[in-house]
């Protein structure tokens, strides 16, 4: 699960440290991300791109987003249709339906 705070703007620095953390809380395993956005958080057109290379993907079985405004659901369908992430991508109106479907690309492995 993460949670970012309102009014940031993620940076590839920013999911490179998100990265090293999965990694490290995994010890390696397969896993799948929940991410709950922050009221005018946003990501650069570089951040972006870097999120869905398989390097940053490595190890991740799916992405659920978690979001809270129309703005949100634009930018990660963009995200989703213009980044093309390799591991399945969804966007969610709430957590309980998030987990649902996490669960389920879990139980796939």
């Amino acid at each position: 699960m993460i949670t970012t705070k309102d009014n940031q703007v993620l940076e590839v620095k920013d999911i490179d440290e998100i990265k090293k953390n999965n990694l490290k809380l995994t010890k390696g395993a397969k896993y799948g991300i929940i991410s709950s956005t922050g009221n005018y958080t946003s990501v650069s057109e570089e951040t972006r791109k870097h999120m869905a290379t398989k390097g940053v993907e490595k190890n991740r079985i799916a992405t659920a987003f978690v979001i809270n405004s129309l703005y949100h659901r634009l930018l990660v369908k963009f995200f989703i249709k213009i980044n093309k992430p390799s591991v399945p991508t969804k966007v969610f109106f709430n957590m309980k339906d998030a987990r649902e479907w996490m669960d389920l690309q879990l139980n796939q492995l």
